[in-house]
């Protein structure tokens, strides 16, 4: 009688959950996020290196994003670029936020000259980047 019951028991659960999930209803995440970061594209990492743009007055940082497990490289444009919590991409370890496809290029002098350097993009300010504490 208690395998019986046992039995039942656990037929009973699987069929609760089946029925929650089939009727619950579902969110779409991807499409609320795509909604709250416009036409920037999300980004979460750990900065791996920062390099000052002396000619064009910029930063570009090296950025290990967990999202593509790729590096990127990211410029932080003063006054554009929109920084949160500890307000510090030169010496924070981890930075999550978003980045626009767009933006200015990092200059540095070569000899007398400058060159560029490339990079994916620019900090967001859609809604910005948040930086760790170390």
């Amino acid at each position: 009688m208690i395998k019986i019951l046992q039995a039942t028991s656990i037929v009973g659960l699987g069929l609760a959950i089946a029925s929650a999930m089939v009727f619950l209803p579902r969110h779409d995440f991807s499409r609320a996020l795509a909604q709250t970061t416009g036409s920037e594209t999300p980004y979460g990492g750990q900065r791996v290196y920062t390099l000052t743009c002396d000619c064009s007055g910029n930063s570009l940082l090296y950025i290990f994003d967990y999202r593509t497990n790729s590096i990127l490289a990211l410029l932080y444009q003063a006054g554009a670029s929109i920084l949160y919590n500890y307000y510090n991409v030169y010496t924070s370890t981890y930075l999550l936020g978003t980045y626009s496809s767009s933006g200015n290029s990092c200059k540095i002098y070569v000899g007398e000259d400058c060159v560029d350097i490339s990079s994916e993009g620019q900090l967001g300010s859609q809604p910005g980047t948040g930086t760790s504490q170390n």
